[in-house]
């Protein structure tokens, strides 16, 4: 599970979405492509001309 999603017994009901614990793992990992991007972002727009 990436999400979590408990209902809360609360009037009107209500949820809050939170992330996993391997979702929050997940995020670590995938800011390097993210970071990766940025740095080449002009050469990937040229590259799709």
């Amino acid at each position: 599970m990436i999400i979590a999603k408990p209902l809360l017994s609360w009037v009107p009901p209500r949820v809050e979405y939170s992330l996993t614990p391997i979702a929050k793992d997940f995020l670590r990992e995938i800011s390097y492509v993210i970071e990766w991007g940025q740095l080449h972002f002009e050469q990937i727009v040229k590259g799709r001309k």
